[in-house]
């Protein structure tokens, strides 16, 4: 049984992971399915439409290319149940990205700048998303504050829960990106997202695996899936809820 967390990133390094899997007496220990679909953001959101923040693919770097993803994105908001969620901004993500790396925050010269971007990374694939308010989503001790809430599950249970905010002005909440990271109690994470949560796994139907949710809530107060993350790192430290 092989943790299988690194994804091959060229077609020799799949076919020699494909080569691996081959035999019936070698395993991945995560659901393939499952890494499948929260490897591909795009993959994420086809998967799990109700319940993440509407996204496109961009399928070339011209100009035209954007302005068609971002008119099919305008229809989707246009009829999104929530659609006064979102704001005009877009949000530009690498497909296949991880670490808050590769994202791009637009509000004006939308077109010429996405373009200018999808052209210099011209070998990466990009997704859009509108930009959603959530910087007082989610109340913590008190304080309102631009964050992303991470579920790590194993099989069907949660094993670790934690709160990622990001730092004054911005709107990343990775480590990485310079967000900060608090560690939380499953009584403390809104009923909402633990509810949003349980209807997710309820879905995936595949309940060997390892993965971790991410969600925020919006200003409105709507959970959404942020992304899925087919191999999270784990502390030790236990879940539940200790408070006196």
């Amino acid at each position: 049984v092989i943790f299988d967390k690194v994804s091959p990133t060229t077609p020799q390094l799949t076919a020699q992971r494909n080569l691996l899997f081959s035999s019936p007496k070698v395993k991945p220990f995560n659901s393939p399915i499952i890494h499948k679909m929260f490897i591909d953001k795009l993959r994420t959101y086809t998967s799990l439409q109700s319940f993440t923040i509407p996204t496109v693919a961009l399928q070339g770097t011209l100009i035209r290319d954007v302005h068609k993803a971002c008119m099919l994105l305008k229809k989707m908001i246009a009829i999104h149940p929530h659609a006064h969620d979102f704001t005009s901004a877009l949000i530009l993500k690498d497909r296949f990205g991880s670490g808050g790396n590769l994202i791009y925050k637009f509000e004006k010269n939308q077109l010429g700048a996405i373009s200018k971007i999808v052209k210099k990374y011209s070998k990466q694939l990009f997704i859009l998303q509108p930009f959603m308010l959530f910087d007082k989503g989610y109340l913590y001790y008190g304080e309102r504050v631009s964050a992303d809430i991470r579920l790590i599950y194993l099989q069907d249970k949660i094993v670790q829960t934690y709160v990622r905010m990001a730092k004054k002005g911005g709107f990343l909440c990775n480590e990485h990106q310079g967000g900060s990271l608090e560690y939380l109690n499953q009584c403390d994470i809104p009923r909402i997202v633990m509810t949003h949560a349980k209807n997710i796994v309820q879905k995936l139907k595949h309940n060997t695996s390892l993965f971790a949710l991410d969600f925020v809530v919006s200003n409105n107060g709507n959970p959404y899936l942020l992304e899925g993350n087919p191999g999270p790192g784990l502390h030790h430290r236990p879940a539940g809820c200790v408070r006196h």
